[in-house]
C-alpha cells in the first residue's frame, strides 16, 4: 500500500478532525488530498488506495472520517471493513447524483458530490458528519424526492372479517389445521385464507406476512 501522512496543524484543537481518504484514482484522491491541506477543520490527513491497517488506539483517534468513492471497484467491502472497526463516520463521494448501485442499505454518514466538491462543501460536509449530522447533496436530495413522488400511493389492504381473523391467529403462530379448528373450517379452507392473505400482504411467506401487517396496523390490538 502506498500511503503518505501530513501534520496539517502543529497545535491540537478540539476541531481537528482525522481524515482518511481510501480512493484508488490518484486524480480524485490528489485533488482531495489539496482540498483537505487547506481546511481549518482537519487534524492528520492519511492517504492511501485501502483502508490503514494501523494501530487505532496509537495513530488514529477514534470517531474519524473516511471518504471512500462509489466509483471504486470493491469500494463496498472496504465500506464494511470501515463498519466492522468503527467508530468512523463514512462520507462516499459519487460522481453522478444517485445513490449507488451495492449499497443495499448499508448505513454511511453522508454524500459529496464529485463535481460539486470544493473547498466550502468539503467543509460543510465535514463539519456536518462529526456533529451526527448527513450530508445530502442538494442534486442527490432532489433526485430522491422526485423518486419517492413516482411511487404510487399505497391501497389501504381490504380483508374480510375472516382473513383478520385469519390473520390474527396467523400472527399467534397457528398451523392452517389449527386454524382452520378455531374458525370452524376445514384445513383446505384454512389454507386458501392464509393463501388470500399472502396475495393481499404481496408477501411470499406467512412470517413476512405478519410483519408487514404490523407495519401497516393490521394487528395494532395485538
Amino acid at each position: 500500500m502506498v500511503q503518505t501522512e501530513r501534520q496539517l496543524s502543529r497545535a491540537a484543537r478540539p476541531d481537528a478532525v482525522h481524515v482518511t481518504v481510501v480512493i484508488r484514482d490518484p486524480v480524485v484522491r490528489g485533488g482531495l488530498e489539496l482540498l483537505l491541506a487547506g481546511l481549518q477543520v482537519v487534524g492528520t490527513l492519511t492517504v492511501g488506495e485501502e483502508l490503514p491497517e494501523d494501530d487505532p488506539g496509537a495513530r488514529r483517534p477514534p470517531g474519524g472520517v473516511v471518504i471512500l468513492s462509489a466509483a471504486d471497484r470493491g469500494w463496498t467491502g472496504v465500506l464494511r471493513q470501515v463498519l466492522d472497526r468503527g467508530p468512523d463516520k463514512v462520507l462516499v463521494l459519487l460522481a453522478e447524483p444517485e445513490v449507488p448501485v451495492g449499497l443495499d442499505g448499508t448505513p454511511v454518514d453522508g454524500f459529496l458530490l464529485q463535481q460539486e466538491t470544493d473547498a466550502v462543501a468539503l467543509t460543510a460536509a465535514l463539519s456536518q458528519v462529526v456533529v451526527g449530522g448527513m450530508p445530502l447533496p442538494a442534486p442527490l436530495a432532489r433526485q430522491l424526492l422526485a423518486q419517492a413522488a413516482a411511487v404510487p400511493p399505497r391501497r389501504p389492504r381490504l380483508l374480510t372479517t375472516r382473513e383478520q381473523q385469519a390473520l390474527e391467529l396467523l400472527a399467534d403462530g397457528l398451523s392452517n389445521k389449527q386454524i382452520g379448528r378455531r374458525l370452524n373450517i376445514s384445513e383446505h379452507g384454512a389454507k386458501r385464507l392464509v393463501t388470500s392473505l399472502l396475495i393481499k400482504l404481496d408477501a411470499p411467506n406467512r412470517t413476512r406476512a405478519v410483519a408487514m401487517a404490523l407495519q401497516e396496523g393490521l394487528l395494532g390490538g395485538l
